[in-house]
This record gives C-alpha cells, sequence and structure tokens, in this order.
C-alpha cells in the first residue's frame, strides 16, 4: 500500500462528540504520559500527570494514552468506539487487518513548530510493512504532512479536522505539526495487513 486515503465524517456525531467529550474536554480528569520528545525519544517518560494543564510543556512535547495498557483503563464506550474507527478504516480501504501494533491518544497543547523542529518530527511509527492511520478527533489549526523517502518532498498536508481520518502506508515518512490555536488531540494506530508474513522489529 504506497498510498494514502483521507475520509471525512466517519462516526456518528454522538460517537465523535463521546470521543470530545472524553479526551478533550475532560482530558485534566484523564492519566497521560509526557514526553518531552514525542518524536525523537520516545523512552522519556516523565510519570503519569492527572492533568495537562499542570505540566509547562516544552516544544516537541506532548501526552499520551496507550489503549490497552495495563496501567490505564479506559471507558468501554471509547474502546468500542475506536474498535468502530478501524473496522470503518478497513471497509473503507477494502483490506483486513490481523491484529494491531499499537493504538494510542496523542495530545499536544498549543506550540509552534520552528524548521528544524519540524525536521526531527519526520519519522515513521515503524520499520516493518504496516498500515498507519490517524483520526483527528477536534479541529484545529494542526497538520499532518506526509513526505517521500527523501524526508524534505511534501506528499500532502493534511489539516486536522474532527472526524477526518487519515489513512496511509506505514513506511511512508511523515510528522505531526501541532496546533498553535488549541490543543491537538488525535487517534493514532499501525495495524498489519491480514496475510501478510511480517516479522516484528
Amino acid at each position: 500500500m504506497n498510498e494514502y486515503y483521507i475520509f471525512d465524517d466517519i462516526l456518528n456525531k454522538d460517537d465523535l462528540t463521546i470521543l470530545q467529550e472524553y479526551f478533550v474536554k475532560n482530558q485534566n480528569k484523564l492519566e497521560w504520559f509526557y514526553f518531552e520528545k514525542v518524536v525523537t525519544n520516545k523512552n522519556n517518560v516523565k510519570k503519569f500527570y492527572t492533568s495537562p494543564a499542570a505540566i509547562d510543556a516544552k516544544i516537541g512535547s506532548g501526552f499520551i494514552i496507550p489503549i490497552l495498557n495495563e496501567y490505564i483503563k479506559i471507558d468501554k464506550d471509547i474502546l468500542s468506539i475506536i474498535d468502530d474507527i478501524i473496522k470503518i478504516v478497513q471497509e473503507k480501504i477494502n483490506k483486513k487487518f490481523d491484529y494491531t501494533l499499537r493504538t494510542k491518544i496523542n495530545l499536544t497543547t498549543p506550540q509552534i513548530f520552528s524548521e528544524k523542529d519540524i525536521e526531527e518530527a519526520i519519522h515513521t511509527d515503524r520499520h516493518i510493512e504496516h498500515i498507519s492511520f490517524v483520526f483527528y478527533i477536534n479541529t484545529n489549526d494542526g497538520c499532518t504532512i506526509l513526505y517521500e523517502k527523501d524526508k524534505k518532498t511534501i506528499i500532502e498536508k493534511i489539516h486536522c479536522l474532527e472526524n477526518r481520518v487519515l489513512v496511509f502506508d506505514g513506511l511512508i515518512p511523515h510528522a505531526g505539526i501541532p496546533s498553535t490555536n488549541d490543543n491537538k488531540c488525535v487517534i493514532n494506530c499501525n495495524l498489519i495487513e491480514k496475510r501478510k508474513n511480517t516479522k516484528l522489529i
């Protein structure tokens, strides 16, 4: 799958509102992992924070809730909606998934990226064949940028629009750019396509 897809309005309004209430409006009631460098140093977990508002976030930092993590309990209704998103993605791209490598919620507070910050943010989530998707929970002026293999040539800049999902070949270099005017909250998922004989590394 050397391509990408953008689909809008994939959830019904009620389910979207549930996600927004849970992860955006009530974010300070949840427990998040805080990373000073979300992309370039993924092992720098500071601690659990019950409130992102209590952290003076640095440029390039962000908050993460891993789904199906033994230390964090997620409401079953939320898990059901995330499962529905995965099913909708399968239907939209006419592919089936064997299993999920990772699903997480990403939250970044308002910040302004320099060109250097953008360069440092370019990455792939895994180094094996997989499909990634980003579901945008809320609308803001952040974006996701897809790049050619040279990590310099932009394929497309996808704006954060609520209820939008970006599905792409997981080996496409990309960068998640925070919003400057609001918190940016997305669901990020990495999946293995059915009947792919891929070894995890």
